[in-house]
């Protein structure tokens, strides 16, 4: 296992934050968290590279047999807790490239402020509710105006990209207050691209060590309830105090853009880990196109219909997504193409749905004659 004379030292990259009596760590480097107990802690702290295994183990005894002190050790040294352990850092995602700003975010504690904010980010859609019936008599306006302005305008980048930004910031800070007014923590925040849109991140991966599930939802639903109100607001300047500016128009339609974006699930966005806590269900892309591909497989595989359906959505959405994407492009510079596309995808769609479900019946009926 380990040389009597080794030395060993915690890495220098590791946080720590106590959270009623226990622990978490951090590792800054392969951005992996655990939760661990005080005297886990205790033997972490006392890895400071001055002392030998037979020492270390002498001041913790009473805890440990010396067979599972040196396994703790190994253990630790295998999640890269240890200069001596395996230091995996997490594989560059082109369509998501983040740069930190901050490892070790604590700008805000769990208190008084902490639940007066999360309760003002959890009113959205209260908020937005009361403005639309007060602007209810310029909803078709509003409406028309959103759809048919010109966003496409060069000069207006600049603008487009701050307001993304700055909306980005706002959305992401919500998520980390709820976080630490339920008791989690938040280690990271930086900036970055997201699909190759501007972005403010926060890092709330240790939202898996909230037991409560109300919790969590109201952590992932954090960001979307923002923007309501920030939704809310910019329609009440522009209809209400008659603020007519570009600058507001385009807030509102980014505002839209985000909240129907983060409803969805075909992404992972917020919508996405929602879908997850309601079902109960890590990684339900995964598992359900997972399932779907194993129903030709296993004539034993248990029927699923959630999973079915959503594996299904998903087979049909990236080459729709192509299609949008090409379709983007071609009626800019052939507008006639608009009518090629339609044709596509009203065919397209109850199509694939269709053939998609024969396959499946065929192949599961055809798996259950070959064992009878």
């Amino acid at each position: 296992m380990f040389t009597d004379d080794w030395q060993p030292k915690h890495n220098d990259n590791l946080i720590f934050r106590e959270n009623n009596s226990r622990f978490t760590v951090r590792n800054t480097v392969t951005k992996q968290t655990f939760t661990i107990g005080k005297i886990e802690y205790q033997i972490i702290q006392a890895l400071d590279g001055s002392k030998k295994i037979a020492e270390l183990y002498q001041q913790f005894k009473q805890f440990f047999t010396a067979n599972q002190f040196e396994r703790y050790l190994l253990l630790l040294s295998s999640k890269g807790l240890l200069e001596e352990g395996k230091q995996t850092k997490k594989k560059v995602d082109i369509l998501k490239l983040l740069l930190p700003l901050t490892k070790d975010f604590h700008f805000l504690k769990k208190g008084r402020l902490s639940q007066l904010l999360s309760h003002i980010i959890l009113s959205g859609v209260f908020v937005l509710g009361i403005v639309l019936i007060v602007l209810k008599a310029h909803l078709g306006t509003i409406v028309t105006t959103t759809m048919t302005a010109n966003y496409f305008r060069w000069d207006t980048i600049l603008l487009y990209l701050m307001e993304v930004f700055v909306i980005g910031i706002l959305h992401e800070s919500c998520h980390a207050i709820l976080m630490i007014n339920s008791g989690g923590n938040v280690f990271e925040m930086g900036i970055g691209l997201n699909h190759f849109n501007p972005v403010f991140y926060v890092d709330i991966t240790g939202i898996k060590q909230i037991k409560d599930k109300s919790k969590r939802l109201q952590i992932w639903f954090a960001g979307i309830s923002s923007q309501m109100i920030f939704l809310g607001i910019g329609l009440l300047l522009e209809y209400q105090f008659g603020i007519d500016t570009y600058a507001i128009l385009l807030w509102n339609t980014i505002n839209v853009g985000m909240i129907l974006l983060n409803l969805t699930f075909l992404i992972k966005l917020d919508g996405y880990y929602i879908l997850c806590e309601l079902l109960d269900e890590p990684d339900l892309r995964e598992k359900s196109l997972s399932y779907v591909i194993e129903l030709f497989q296993d004539e034993k595989q248990n029927f699923d219909l959630i999973k079915l359906t959503i594996g299904m959505i998903y087979m049909i959405y990236l080459p729709i997504f192509i299609i949008n994407m090409i379709n983007f492009i071609l009626t800019r510079q052939f507008p006639n193409f608009v009518n090629i596309y339609n044709q596509i995808i009203n065919y397209f769609i109850p199509s694939s749905i269709i053939i998609l479900i024969m396959i499946v019946i065929v192949q599961r009926r055809k798996n259950a004659n070959l064992l009878s």
